[in-house]
């Protein structure tokens, strides 16, 4: 009935059991200690899911998730290729790359977490929701998620000394003329596509919905 942590429960009972039994099979000393040693070391330091939370966490402060991912998987890979057990794998640090040639696409750095709003939303409180959460681009979708409109700091500014925000809705000043992106667009073309258009952002669709948002903050090359 006594509690243990299984930590301790491994360490001090069952692995030493394991290591009797073992050697009542006459199983060699050396092949004991390489395949308990496995799990010792990893007592001692950390087992597949903490290596990957706190190297993928790491990764996080200068990188994309996406891109983040990519490295962790290298990393995998490499170390699987030397045999290393997890226990005896390095915690990534944040400026970890690989060598590994990545190809940059959209979807790598495009945000995901993003607002959108409705057409017929009243333009005051939009503002104001971009001033809150210092959004420069805010898309517009319908009830199906489909961007039919895009709001920008530029195109409020046209109307601050023509119209009354409290009255105006969204659909009074959002541009329908919209240019979007491909979330398997290479980002050095998403780059050019922006420059050619003299344009922030770049709504990123897929299968006529909006799925997220490219944006020169974005664009960390």
């Amino acid at each position: 009935g006594k509690q243990r942590m299984v930590k301790d429960l491994l360490k001090e009972e069952l692995i030493p059991i394991a290591r009797k039994g073992l050697e009542n099979c006459h199983i060699s000393t050396s092949d004991i200690n390489n395949y308990l040693g496995i799990i010792e070391k990893r007592l001692e330091t950390w087992n597949g899911a903490e290596w990957t939370v706190k190297s993928y966490r790491n990764q996080q402060i200068h990188k994309k998730p996406m891109e983040a991912l990519q490295v962790l998987t290298s990393f995998i890979y490499e170390n699987q290729q030397k045999d290393l057990p997890v226990g005896e794998w390095d915690i990534l640090k944040a400026d970890h790359t690989t060598n590994f040639e990545i190809q940059r696409i959209v979807k790598h750095n495009m945000n995901t977490n993003i607002y959108s709003v409705d057409a017929n939303d009243s333009l005051e409180i939009v503002i104001n929701m971009m001033i809150w959460n210092k959004i420069h681009h805010m898309p517009v979708i319908d009830a199906n998620k489909k961007i039919i409109g895009l709001l920008s700091w530029n195109d409020i500014a046209k109307f601050n000394d023509n119209g009354d925000s409290t009255v105006l809705c969204v659909n009074d000043v959002m541009k329908t003329d919209i240019i979007t992106t491909d979330q398997d667009l290479p980002l050095i073309d998403a780059v050019e596509l922006m420059k050619k258009n003299k344009i922030g952002c770049l709504p990123v669709i897929n299968r006529n919905k909006l799925i997220g948002i490219l944006t020169r903050n974005d664009l960390v090359l």
